[in-house]
């Protein structure tokens, strides 16, 4: 019986009363006070010295299929027959916009982008953006004072991949097919100057890709022409010859082979991060859930507050 009677009044076992807690962080006040306070200015003083991000996107539509159906409208009938002679032909657009997005984002090619635009530093060591003058304040630990690389300190290709992944956002939407490529930097003008040269860049990265592709098919077809005697087999291939050739007129002729723009890339006005408000509360309301909880816990351990600090009940 007496071990039942303990049981039943084990302070975990007793009805939390709720008026009690509030007291007893009323008597606290001071303590969470000065603990959210300072969780306040820590947050202030971090979100204010966190630098302005610009977001720049482009909105772009996969190409038409009806141009390669005007152009390329017997795929479909001699797909079967080049796959005899040991070729694939037409592809869909839509199948090469999916592959050009996987491209755009694959290591290779954002490398050889950064390569030719010179980007590196400007992706990887950019500290600050200065306005007035369009100039960069890139990080001592990465950068001399000639504005190059401290070779000891220079990332790898990975790492610079990397960074760059992080500002590029590609997204599609499965409603109506538009794509949109967004970059976020610290300079907005950059921002507008990468978007726009990073979808040039896949746009005629998939172009030299189609004309390098069908030129290799025409030169393999005409092989075949000139050392087959079957004389229907030469009638195909030259209807393939001429799709072939058709691929890569429409190609050379298409600087937007892939996606066509339809909303150009803009000089953005307002900064996309950081959102400091959000910060601010969040930092606050997380110190006030911190004192909360500390001055919970001295209480259950027998201390009680005296103003500013706890101390132990006698």
């Amino acid at each position: 019986m007496k071990s039942i009677e303990n049981n039943s009044l084990h302070p975990l076992d007793e009805e939390v009363n709720l008026t009690d807690l509030f007291i007893t962080l009323w008597n606290a006040k001071w303590f969470v006070g000065i603990v959210t306070a300072s969780f306040f200015l820590c947050s202030l003083i971090y979100a204010l010295l966190l630098p302005n991000q610009y977001e720049s996107f482009v909105i772009l539509s996969p190409t038409s299929d009806d141009e390669s159906s005007v152009l390329g409208g017997m795929s479909s009938q001699l797909g079967g027959l080049a796959s005899l002679a040991g070729m694939q032909i037409g592809a869909g657009k839509s199948t090469e916009s999916d592959q050009a997005i996987t491209v755009m984002e694959s290591w290779a090619f954002v490398e050889d982008f950064i390569q030719k635009q010179n980007i590196d530093k400007e992706i990887f060591a950019v500290k600050k953006w200065n306005p007035s003058d369009n100039s960069f304040v890139y990080d001592k630990k990465f950068i001399d004072a000639n504005n190059e690389w401290i070779l000891e300190e220079k990332p790898t290709s990975w790492k610079i991949y990397q960074e760059f992944n992080k500002k590029l956002h590609i997204s599609e939407d499965k409603k109506n097919g538009m794509i949109t490529v967004s970059f976020e930097h610290h300079s907005p003008l950059f921002a507008k100057r990468i978007v726009t040269a990073f979808v040039s860049s896949i746009n005629a990265h998939m172009r030299e890709r189609k004309i390098t592709s069908s030129s290799k098919n025409i030169n393999y077809l005409i092989n075949q022409i000139e050392t087959t005697s079957n004389s229907r087999m030469r009638d195909i291939f030259y209807l393939i010859v001429q799709e072939q050739q058709k691929n890569n007129m429409l190609a050379q002729a298409t600087p937007e082979y892939v996606f066509k723009t339809i909303s150009k890339a803009m000089i953005p006005s307002e900064k996309s991060r950081p959102v400091r408000s959000q910060i601010i509360v969040l930092f606050s309301l997380l110190g006030f859930l911190i004192s909360t909880l500390i001055t919970y816990i001295y209480q259950y351990n027998g201390y009680e507050f005296d103003k500013y600090l706890p101390k132990k009940i006698n």
